[in-house]
C-alpha cells in the first residue's frame, strides 16, 4: 500500500467527506496488494484499482485468483 495516503489517509479523507456532506465514490489506487484489500475496503472506500497488481505480476492468473477469492470484491 502506498505510504503516500495509506489506510489512515483513506480513513481521514472519508471522515472529512462525511463532515462536509460530500457524497462521491472514492477509489483506492496505487500499490495495492492482495494482503491490503480487506484493510482498505474496511475504510469505506467505494472500490479499489488493482491493474498494476495484475499487470506487473509475472503470475497474472494466480494473482487474479487471489483477488477473486476476497469475498468483498466484485470482479
Amino acid at each position: 500500500l502506498s505510504s503516500i495516503i495509506g489506510i489512515d489517509g483513506y480513513k481521514n479523507i472519508l471522515d472529512q467527506m462525511k463532515i462536509e456532506k460530500i457524497d462521491i465514490p472514492i477509489i483506492a489506487i496505487g500499490g495495492i496488494k492482495v494482503e491490503d484489500v480487506e484493510k482498505i475496503l474496511a475504510t469505506g472506500v467505494y472500490g479499489i484499482a488493482i491493474s498494476s497488481a495484475l499487470h506487473y505480476n509475472q503470475f497474472f492468473e494466480s494473482n487474479l485468483e487471489k483477488f477473486k477469492a476476497i469475498k468483498q470484491l466484485d470482479i
